[in-house]
């Protein structure tokens, strides 16, 4: 099975059905860090996974409107990009236990 870590930040989405978490994909610290978005559908027992952010971070998760925001916060130039994706389009969904 394969081995996830999470970081901190992490919203309920939908009076709790959906939670969006911040995984991280190296804790190394010379190449990282390295993240995205996860999000768990609780009632399907799914996740789905965005974009990979190389030497950022991502957080400040909200779901209006059928649209998905996040930000992706690089500290090292004190850069934050806003990012938004339109939940309909969000359809590669897998098994949250694989």
């Amino acid at each position: 099975m394969p081995n996830f870590v999470y970081g901190f930040t992490r919203s309920e989405l939908q009076d709790g059905r959906y939670l969006a978490i911040e995984e991280w994909l190296t804790t190394d610290y010379q190449k990282g860090p390295i993240t995205r978005v996860a999000i768990f559908d609780l009632e399907n027992k799914l996740v789905t996974r965005l974009a990979t952010v190389k030497k950022g971070f991502v957080d400040s998760f909200k779901l209006k409107n059928n649209i998905f925001t996040y930000n992706k916060t690089y500290h090292g130039n004190s850069k934050v990009v806003e990012s938004a994706v339109d939940w309909n389009l969000i359809t590669q969904w897998s098994d949250a236990y694989l």
